[in-house]
C-alpha cells in the first residue's frame, strides 16, 4: 500500500514549452493541493544517438584503441547530459519558487519518458507535460512523438 501524496508531475526537457508546462503544473499544484514534482529524463536509446557503430571497419592495429576512446567519449556524453538535466532542473525550479506558489522536488531519471512515467503513475494525481519537447520545437503544426504515447499509457488525469 503506497502512503506517498499523489502528487502533480510535470515532466520538463529545457524545451521553449518548459516555462509554460512550470506555470501550469505550479498553479495545478495550488488548486489540487498536492505537493509538484518535476521530472526530466535522459534517453540512452540508440535511435536518438548520433553516433555510429564503425569497429567493424577499423584496422586489426587500431581496432582496441579507437573504441576505448569512443567508449569515454560517450561516457563524457552522458556526464554532460546529466549535468545538462541537473541545469533544466534547477531553472524551472527557481522559476516556480520565483511566483512563490509552491516549493517543488525534482528528479531526473534515465531511461525513456512513457517508462518513467508508467513507473510513476501510482503516485500522479496529475500530469503535466508540453504538447511537444525538444525534438518537435520547431514544428509548430505538429505534435510531440511521446505525448499519444504517455496519453495512451496513463490512467491519470493529463
Amino acid at each position: 500500500m503506497n502512503t506517498q501524496k499523489a502528487q502533480v508531475l510535470a515532466c520538463i526537457d529545457g524545451s521553449a514549452l518548459t516555462e509554460s508546462v512550470c506555470d501550469y503544473a505550479a498553479w495545478i499544484s495550488e488548486k489540487v493541493d498536492a505537493p509538484l514534482k518535476l521530472l526530466h529524463t535522459i534517453n540512452h536509446h540508440h535511435e536518438t544517438s548520433t553516433s555510429t557503430d564503425l569497429s567493424g571497419n577499423i584496422g586489426l592495429g587500431t581496432q582496441e584503441h579507437l573504441l576505448e576512446e569512443i567508449s569515454n567519449l560517450e561516457q563524457q556524453q552522458s556526464k554532460l547530459k546529466m549535468q545538462q538535466g541537473k541545469l533544466i532542473l534547477q531553472a524551472a525550479k527557481e522559476h516556480i519558487e520565483k511566483q512563490g506558489i509552491c516549493y517543488p522536488s525534482s528528479t531526473q531519471r534515465h531511461g525513456d519518458l512513457i517508462e518513467s512515467v508508467i513507473d510513476l503513475e501510482e503516485n500522479i494525481r496529475v500530469l503535466v507535460l508540453g504538447l511537444r519537447g525538444q525534438v518537435h520545437e520547431s514544428q509548430e503544426n505538429k505534435i510531440g512523438a511521446k505525448l499519444e504515447a504517455v496519453i495512451r499509457s496513463l490512467h491519470c488525469p493529463i
